[in-house]
């Protein structure tokens, strides 16, 4: 059985994020008739492969390695935007691995049902291999190496699920390239990323803070919203509470028409967010409590043991204005 080669997602993140391009519709259409002439070569039948819902499967790969030779998604991602099932998904993707001509890999952190694609025919695809999952030259070689051999049984594709494939393989872990220092990107530049895409690169929290905005944000504004918070790296509760009160204060204020954006909504958002951090947390001041004294109630109405025959009762005349 074929390796499965498994990376930490922070790995291929930072990776895509730093040469991520858009993608030309000519280049994709390129590489699909390069992978489709390869499959014929190879005495495969193209339509058994991929029919129907399976190709356009192989279409939304094509498309998403196109920038830079390799992305990440989860198969229940790649079942909606190719509009199937994820069964067919996991046709598809064995389909894939029986070209030759992609690396089908999984993340390794937790995040369970998720492919990483590597084109094999990528200008990247030695520096990739390298960077991110931390190869040798001599293996990396013989990967590229292995791109004409013949295609394994074209005539039935396995509908293996991703539990199945991962009971079953010989995993490589890419554990060590986390030991190494992470370099500085900026999100915003990355432009060829489109805005299904930016979800994929949001964790939890960030998702959850976009859930919340989404419906105080037109449709020409989601690109700059999805950007704001992944420039905000939101990663626990404390930071989620402070990045939605900055996001939606800034939001509320440009919806109102008393901010104007100077540079970017990204750079406005991030610059508060950052002071918002920096800024030490308000302590709420809890006033002291008092324990009152108790005090004996002295019953005076009825108390029969006071003296009151010394008082002198005052003389008073009353006067009846009401026949004067």
């Amino acid at each position: 059985m074929a390796k499965v080669y498994t990376v930490y997602n922070q790995v291929v993140q930072q990776y895509i994020m730093e040469h991520a391009v858009k993608p030309t519709v000519k280049k994709v259409n390129e590489r699909l008739e390069i992978l489709q002439a390869s499959v014929h070569e190879q005495c495969g039948i193209f339509a058994k492969l991929f029919p129907g819902k399976r190709n356009q499967v192989l279409n939304e790969i094509a498309y998403a390695t196109g920038g830079c030779g390799i992305w990440k998604i989860g198969a229940a991602t790649l079942a909606r935007k190719a509009d199937c099932s994820e069964r067919t998904v996991y046709a598809a993707v064995n389909a894939l691995k029986k070209t030759g001509e992609f690396i089908v890999a999984r993340l390794a952190d937790g995040h369970a049902g998720h492919y990483v694609f590597v084109d094999k025919r990528s200008e990247h695809f030695e520096d990739i291999m390298h960077e991110v999952f931390g190869l040798p030259a001599n293996e990396i070689a013989g990967l590229v190496a292995g791109l004409v051999a013949g295609l394994e049984n074209t005539e039935t594709v396995d509908t293996t699920s991703v539990e199945e494939e991962k009971q079953g393989s010989n995993y490589i872990n890419s554990f060590n390239l986390l030991n190494k220092p992470l370099k500085e990107f900026n999100i915003s530049n990355k432009l060829g990323i489109t805005q299904d895409a930016r979800e994929d690169f949001m964790n939890d929290w960030e998702k959850s803070l976009y859930e919340l905005v989404k419906p105080l944000i037109k449709e020409n504004q989601v690109s700059d919203v999805q950007k704001a918070i992944l420039g905000m790296s939101v990663k626990s509760r404390e930071e989620f509470i402070k990045a939605k009160n900055v996001l939606l204060n800034t939001l509320t204020d440009i919806i109102n028409g008393t901010l104007t954006i100077a540079k970017t909504l990204r750079a406005t958002v991030v610059a508060a967010y950052e002071k918002a951090l920096a800024r030490p947390a308000v302590k709420k001041h809890i006033e002291p409590t008092y324990q009152a004294t108790d005090y004996e109630l002295h019953d005076w109405l009825n108390d029969d043991t006071i003296d009151l025959s010394h008082v002198e009762q005052p003389d008073v005349e009353i006067y009846n204005w009401l026949i004067d």
